[in-house]
């Protein structure tokens, strides 16, 4: 996990907007005057103040993006616009949360976030997204993500046509989605190549 503290299993992040206070005994402070402390600010500024533990670095500012995800079956997506204190650099990010279940953990849905953390700032190169922080739980299922949210990119299920279940709600926008780019043999064929270099 890139820099800070580790957080707990579920950050309380349930809205771009708002953070819900975590049980101290699931949280990332060593005392519990921390925590009165992370409690008492406004949703706001705990919002900045779990993104910057999450990163590792002061986070200045941090609100919801006009975005919505397209795709993504698997769990809940926010898109943040986040300033950092120490820079100014502004960055896109995407925000990822699943709670575990038994059905995620059978599924070894926590897998994403494993790989995230294990191999992704290998693979940034291959225009796999930069991964701030990545925790993944296999005994539940639990996963939380932070990551670039890529511009101008289109999920790869995109070009495998409208019987692909992520596109059914995007049938109609698909010619659109899919024009300018390789064709679905080229995009299998990427998967695969990234797939050997691991």
């Amino acid at each position: 996990t890139p820099g800070g503290p580790t957080l707990p299993r579920t950050i309380g992040l349930d809205m771009a907007e708002t953070v819900d206070p975590i049980p101290y005994d699931r949280s990332p402070f060593a005392t519990k005057a921390e925590y009165d402390a992370y409690v008492a600010l406004p949703s706001e500024k705990r919002l900045v103040q779990t993104l910057s533990h999450m990163m590792g670095a002061e986070v200045r500012s941090a609100s919801p993006r006009n975005q919505s995800k397209m795709g993504g079956m698997s769990g809940v997506i926010q898109f943040l616009d986040v300033v950092l204190a120490s820079t100014g650099e502004s960055l896109a990010l995407v925000l990822k949360t699943a709670a575990g279940s038994p059905l995620r953990a059978t599924l070894g849905s926590a897998r994403e976030a494993l790989f995230y953390d294990a191999f992704g700032s290998s693979l940034e190169d291959a225009n796999v997204p930069r991964c701030f922080y990545a925790h993944g739980d296999m005994a539940t299922g639990d996963t939380t993500l932070l990551m670039q949210c890529l511009e101008n990119a289109v999920p790869a299920g995109t070009f495998f046509g409208g019987e692909q279940p992520n596109n059914w709600g995007v049938q109609e926008r698909l010619p659109e989605l899919c024009a300018g780019n390789p064709p679905p043999e080229d995009v299998a064929a990427d998967g695969f190549k990234l797939y050997a270099r691991l």
